[in-house]
């Protein structure tokens, strides 16, 4: 028995003395997101907290169920409880007792702190300090729809979180510039994407991935280099991509926007308010352009859009440049002779990326540009893709997870040569599939009203579906004169007349 115990009071010295081993996962980085999406510009907000919050340098606390002001007064910001004032404040900060509670900003829940700073001398602007599962939790359900295949949203949670992460210590926000963040307003299955991938993040020779991603790539992946210059990242590659079904977009607008005839130049007063664009919305945009430009504060009226060409495609077949030309008015700019000027912007061979800015990116989605038609009265752009192709599409992604791919394996396509970690530090980062030999798919269009989709080669069969026309199905096969497609998660036969194969 004593030399029993010996041994194990020996053993107890050994492991005392030894270096701890450190079972447990790297600790949980946090990131700082400044509130400006669902919030904008406020002079005042409301802050209701769910619990108890402590005051930075002040006795008093925030407490649960109460409604507190923070208003912008002087150089500095006032915080009131009722019409009672807490305390005046350069910075406000604030944290809770409780690691889950929740503050409300004008009616949006929140976790973690807060920092809340004057800006521009005129605005509240909160800034919000909290985990990065917690961040991720309030992106993935703006960025990505929850009800889609769970492996693609499990993408879009590493991509999230890898995206995030590398902006380090920075201050980013919670507009598109970055993700879109919701703050506490998740949904369970977004959630379940982000708990299943706890703690993974990409890395590229031992350094965090710039994990970026838009909808649709057109079918082609575009590189960093091509898209926004610097140097070329060896994970963000132009290659094709099978799996993105090439979302198509059109748009038209008229030449002519307002016609000046019979309007008295000398005179605007008469129907300036009256006199609206034919095409509203492209309107706004080319006004809103030029006002950020040489016309702060000014009434425009375009009149007119008589030319739009783009040009000189890059390696991921992306238009680079552009010409346009616009004939505008300014209310209270007139020549020698009281009239109004009709004055004209004339845009030749300038970047694609001032065309789309003054058009607006929701007219030309993405710079796959495979034509522009000039009729006598219209201007028609058509497209492919959403976004700027670069990284991950999520619409690939979605269709990759559907036909079985992991989560896994469409990172490791779409951030070519990258590295998984589970623990958010690059010592243990296993390298990602690659699926840069994906087979070319095989895609065809609905050329009926509808179509239906039976359960084998012949009339016979059960029908088990409705397509609709130019619907598009990848085709998996044919017998006879049946193809045998999928659409989404369903699979099925149709007959080929009402078929049209794509290339």
């Amino acid at each position: 028995m004593k030399r029993k115990l010996s041994i194990l009071f020996a053993m107890i010295l050994l492991f005392s003395i030894l270096p701890a081993y450190q079972s447990h996962a790297a600790s949980e980085p946090m990131v700082k997101v400044k509130l400006v999406n669902f919030l904008g510009n406020q002079s005042h907000i409301t802050l209701e907290p769910q619990d108890t919050y402590s005051i930075k340098g002040k006795p008093e606390t925030l407490h649960k169920g109460k409604s507190y002001i923070l208003k912008v007064e002087g150089r500095k910001l006032s915080l009131y409880e009722d019409k009672k004032r807490i305390g005046s404040f350069k910075t406000l900060s604030v944290s809770p007792k409780k690691g889950s509670s929740r503050l409300s900003v004008n009616g949006r829940d929140y976790g973690g702190s807060f920092q809340f700073i004057l800006e521009n001398g005129s605005f509240v602007r909160p800034i919000n300090t909290l985990s990065i599962e917690d961040y991720v939790k309030g992106v993935l359900p703006r960025e990505m729809p929850p009800s889609w295949h769970i492996e693609a949203v499990k993408a879009q949670a590493v991509a999230a979180r890898t995206y995030a992460l590398r902006y380090g210590d920075k201050v980013i926000n919670d507009t598109i510039s970055y993700q879109v963040y919701g703050g506490a307003d998740q949904q369970p299955a977004s959630n379940k994407a982000v708990n299943l991938t706890r703690g993974e993040v990409m890395y590229y020779d031992g350094k965090l991935v710039d994990a970026v991603y838009s909808a649709s790539n057109g079918g082609k992946t575009e590189s960093n280099a091509n898209a926004w210059s610097g140097k070329p990242l060896g994970y963000l590659k132009v290659k094709n991509d099978p799996y993105d079904p090439k979302m198509v977009w059109h748009t038209a607008f008229n030449k002519q926007q307002i016609n000046l005839a019979g309007m008295d130049l000398k005179h605007p007063g008469e129907w300036w308010s009256k006199a609206k664009e034919k095409d509203q919305v492209i309107a706004e945009n080319i006004k809103h352009w030029l006002r950020n430009n040489d016309y702060a504060g000014n009434e425009i009226k375009v009149v007119a859009i008589p030319n739009l060409s783009f040009s000189d495609k890059g390696s991921g077949g992306r238009v680079t440049k552009g010409s346009l030309a616009i004939q505008y008015l300014v209310k209270g700019k007139v020549d020698a002779k009281k009239r109004m000027v009709i004055n004209k912007l004339e845009l030749k061979n300038k970047p694609a990326t001032t065309i789309r800015a003054i058009l607006g990116n929701r007219q030309i989605r993405s710079y796959v540009i495979d034509n522009v038609s000039d009729s006598k009265n219209k201007l028609t752009i058509e497209g492919r893709g959403d976004g700027h192709g670069v990284g991950m599409s999520q619409y690939g992604a979605k269709q990759r997870a559907e036909a079985g791919q992991t989560y896994k394996d469409i990172l490791g396509f779409y951030y070519d040569g990258a590295a998984l970690s589970a623990d958010y530090q690059p010592e243990n980062a296993i390298p990602l599939p690659n699926k840069a030999g994906d087979k070319k798919l095989q895609t065809g269009k609905v050329n009926a009203i509808r179509l239906n989709l039976r359960t084998g080669p012949s009339m016979s069969f059960k029908v088990i579906g409705q397509l609709k026309k130019d619907q598009r199905v990848e085709i998996l096969g044919k017998k006879g004169e049946w193809y045998k497609v999928q659409s989404g998660k369903q699979k099925g036969y149709v007959y080929e007349k009402y078929l049209s194969k794509e290339k």
